[in-house]
């Protein structure tokens, strides 16, 4: 069985950045209908997502919000539960999210740090 997960902006107000977010999932091989998942992420999410052992995971886009605590942030959709969680990942003397890009290793999530001259 295979899933496809989307999540969108349901309302978006770039001026005063405030936004409401939507999320569906489709299940393959089924009847062919967008189902609404109740629980969304808190706030947008940043690249591609990395799936490693039925749990999709994405960075949080903290250029949404104010909150310094978010440039730390994971957030996870459990493919079986249909669930989202968020999870804070390691420090990195970087504080660009631009540099950061999760990455599937043989079925653990790593992340990877691009910058330059902070290593």
């Amino acid at each position: 069985m295979y899933k496809i997960v989307r999540i969108f902006f349901r309302d978006f107000d770039w001026t005063n950045r405030r936004y409401e977010l939507g999320a569906e999932v489709y299940t393959m091989g089924t009847v062919g209908q967008w189902r609404d998942i109740v629980q969304v992420p808190h706030y947008p999410l940043y690249r591609r997502g990395v799936c490693t052992n039925g749990i999709l995971h994405w960075l949080v886009n903290y250029e949404f919000t104010h909150d310094a605590d978010l440039k730390s942030m994971v957030d996870s959709f459990d493919l079986k539960k249909e669930e989202f969680n968020s999870i804070p990942h390691p420090e990195f003397s970087s504080k660009n999210s631009n540099s950061f890009e999760l990455v599937d290793l043989r079925g653990y999530l790593g992340m990877v740090d691009f910058s330059l001259g902070t290593h």
